[in-house]
């Protein structure tokens, strides 16, 4: 249904059944085992993972991007060995956590802000380290929501420059063009001047030739006069 329903609602319907061919795939292959054995029904909507895995290889580009930006990689993975080692500090620290395991569950909870409740330090030592921990979780959650924020910014002056770019390249290409446009004008209006002193000259020059045939009359009927 809701393949149909989106399909139905976008305006390239093949383009968009390409990009989501894995809901296709799920329907294909649900439909005949539903029909079959319904228990399998479980097992299909696990495969609904697959979209959450091709979501993620198609952000990969931004989430690669995210991390690389302010070595936020780097502080992630710190972070990854402080969960580990304070798993065992804490394991320590704490008589009512069982294992280093369920001390990396506790740091992990408690660096992350969730904070589920299940596994709570009971000590003064514990609830000191655990401060300790709460602290550097607000640390790396405002590092992270920083970072995210830095990213979509950029994206945004990035997009402006762009089309600030494309613009002036606008601008560049029609001021060209009247360029163009005003020396056709101008050298036309030049040889259309030149046509007309030329004209104007041809002219001149025949109304000297008259003037001087009209000279040369005159003078021959003095000559005759005397």
């Amino acid at each position: 249904l809701e393949t149909v329903v989106t399909t139905a609602l976008v305006d390239d319907r093949l383009r968009h059944l390409r990009c989501n061919w894995m809901n296709l795939f799920i329907i294909a292959v649900g439909l005949p085992l539903l029909w079959s054995y319904t228990p399998m029904a479980a097992v299909l909507r696990s495969l609904r993972l697959l979209l959450v895995v091709g979501i993620l290889i198609r952000f990969s580009r931004t989430i690669r991007e995210i991390l690389a930006r302010n070595k936020l990689g780097y502080s992630l993975i710190i972070v990854a060995m402080v969960i580990l080692i304070a798993g065992f500090i804490i394991d320590a620290l704490e008589p009512g956590i069982e294992s280093p395991w369920e001390g990396m569950w506790w740091a992990l909870v408690t660096i992350t802000t969730v904070g589920y409740g299940d596994v709570v330090p009971t000590t003064p030592e514990g609830r000191a380290f655990g401060a300790i921990i709460i602290i550097l979780g607000v640390v790396v959650f405002s590092l992270v929501t920083a970072n995210i924020s830095a990213y979509l910014v950029g994206r945004e002056v990035s997009e402006v420059e762009e089309k600030v770019e494309e613009v002036k390249t606008q601008v560049h290409q029609r001021v060209g063009t009247v360029e163009r446009q005003l020396r056709e004008e101008l050298r036309e209006e030049i040889v259309e001047e030149e046509l007309d002193l030329r004209r104007e000259f041809q002219r001149l020059n025949r109304r000297l030739d008259q003037i001087e045939r009209e000279l040369a009359r005159v003078r021959g009927e003095r000559g005759g006069g005397r």
